[in-house]
């Protein structure tokens, strides 16, 4: 059985597809906070008058999910050494998943927040496992160097930033092999 050895030598025959579906997936985990932010904001006119809420009733429907990220940010570490980051971030969609449905059907707000609480947990347990997953899958030679695009210009710190437009210089950065970190 051959296994694919991310710390080899970059090589245009060595693909960086598997590392790159799996970074960008684990990065959702950050940007689920954000649109759940947005999400709810949309919806809370409808909620209010669904459940006929009060200004506290508002604030609470809006901002539950906070005190779910707590609990899910408090667990995460426990939970990703016990069942492994993999594993924990299918729990944490899990919690995304049980919490859209019952959020659907939730006929009151007691059932509402219930569901807003368990995705808020996902949404930490997420947040604090994305980053370690990433740098857990991430090849030897690169990992704790700052992402692509900084490290090219980290690296060029006596000339100016960049020599391109930013999008031109991003892509560069992608297409070429990372520089040696051990300087």
């Amino acid at each position: 059985m051959k296994t694919d050895n991310l710390d080899a030598p970059f090589s245009p025959a060595h693909s960086r597809a598997p590392l790159i579906v799996a970074a960008s997936v684990s990065t959702l985990g950050g940007f689920l906070f954000g649109y759940d932010n947005i999400v709810i904001s949309g919806a809370i006119g409808y909620l209010s008058q669904l459940f006929r809420l009060d200004a506290a009733g508002i604030g609470w429907a809006a901002g539950c999910a906070l005190i779910g990220c707590i609990a899910g940010c408090a667990a995460a570490g426990t939970v990703a050494d016990y069942l492994g980051k993999k594993k924990g971030l299918a729990l944490c969609a899990l919690c995304f998943a049980l919490s859209s449905v019952g959020m659907l059907f939730a006929s009151d707000l007691h059932q509402f927040v219930l569901w807003r609480l368990i995705g808020g947990v996902g949404i930490g347990a997420a947040s604090v496992i994305s980053p370690n997953y990433i740098a857990e899958i991430a090849p030897t030679r690169v990992r704790g160097a700052p992402p692509t695009p900084l490290r090219s210009t980290h690296r060029r710190s006596s000339v100016p930033v960049s020599s391109g437009s930013p999008p031109a210089e991003f892509a560069r950065t992608l297409r070429s092999p990372p520089p040696d970190i051990q300087s």
